[in-house]
């Protein structure tokens, strides 16, 4: 599955616009069809592309705790509506590219 990018719009009290790809984890497994033991789940992934301010980008002038907290800002206020037909709601890709 691919990232897809998003851009927040008036974000922040800044009025910041921010573009930002992200990428749905992955649910654990506990255990594969055949009784081997599964895997753990993989986290969300945001990364952040551009940060600007009147049309600037000004992301190289933030500081790492300014970013870190605006990832996880964005996290907790990913819209996961999916935009593309071809992607189930959860931002999961779909495979048959039908309807389901």
């Amino acid at each position: 599955m691919s990232a897809r990018t998003h851009t927040v719009e008036s974000f922040h009290e800044f009025g910041l616009t921010v573009e930002y790809t992200f990428q749905r984890g992955a649910p654990a497994v506990m255990y594969l069809r055949n009784g081997d033991p599964g895997y753990p789940a993989e986290p969300d992934e945001i990364e952040i592309v551009a940060v600007r301010l009147n049309g600037h980008d000004i992301k190289p002038l933030l500081s790492d705790r300014f970013l870190d907290d605006l990832e996880e800002e964005l996290a907790e206020n990913h819209d996961d509506s999916p935009d593309d037909p071809d992607m189930l709601p959860g931002g999961h890709d779909n495979p048959r590219g039908d309807d389901w």
